[in-house]
């Protein structure tokens, strides 16, 4: 982290990991793909974990139906440095992003309001990059973080 892009630069811990009392059921082996938003006064994490990257322990206590591999993850914090914790208590995850089938999902803001996305990723099944204006993310109230498809104006998540 430095103030300038000349630097000093001072390396920080990971902003997102285990600590010794809670290494054994840490949810994820690693984290793909982070993209992190500051929206409404926190910064909101979002990543990707492929479900064999997931620690079994902790798959036994979330309802895990909705984890798949295209599962995206959602965690904040008040700091961009973090500690970062799960946007919600039961699974973390952005809704309907289970059923997309694209891994490692990123936004590309539409503007600068920072309320409406185009979705991007990796379709890991078919093995190649899905970019379509036509997969969209709304993020117009700081709880609800909705993907839909632009043709049909359905709601993935719903």
């Amino acid at each position: 982290m430095s103030d300038t892009i000349a630097g000093a630069y001072q390396i920080l811990p990971p902003v997102v990991a285990p600590t010794p009392a809670t290494a054994a059921d840490w949810p994820f082996y690693h984290m793909e793909r982070p993209q992190v938003f500051y929206k409404d006064g926190r910064y909101h994490l979002f990543f990707s974990c492929f479900r064999i990257y997931l620690n079994p322990n902790w798959l036994k206590r979330v309802n895990n139906r909705h984890i798949t591999n295209s599962t995206l993850y959602w965690y904040v914090s008040d700091s961009v440095t973090g500690p970062y914790r799960p946007r919600f208590d039961d699974e973390s995850i952005v809704p309907g992003s289970d059923r997309i089938g694209m891994y490692g999902m990123n936004f590309l803001p539409v503007d600068d309001r920072l309320d409406e996305f185009i979705a991007y990723g990796w379709y890991h099944r078919l093995h190649t990059l899905g970019v379509s204006p036509a997969l969209r993310a709304s993020w117009k109230h700081p709880d609800r973080f909705r993907l839909y498809s632009l043709e049909s104006q359905q709601s993935v998540g719903d």
